[in-house]
């Protein structure tokens, strides 16, 4: 734990770990902004065609 600690202190680690998971929550929330502007609900993505493609 202590070795993470000290390895974080880093600054151009900490903003790589930064940029990655901020990259990660833009990318998960405009799947979902682009998915409920076409009203298809999250699991139907899986199984089926979302009904706007039909």
């Amino acid at each position: 734990m202590t070795k993470l600690n000290f390895s974080l202190r880093d600054k151009s680690l900490q903003l790589l770990v930064y940029s990655l998971f901020s990259q990660i929550n833009y990318l998960a929330a405009l799947k979902k902004f682009i998915l409920r502007q076409h009203n298809v609900p999250l699991d139907s993505i899986r199984y089926k065609k979302p009904p706007h493609l039909i």
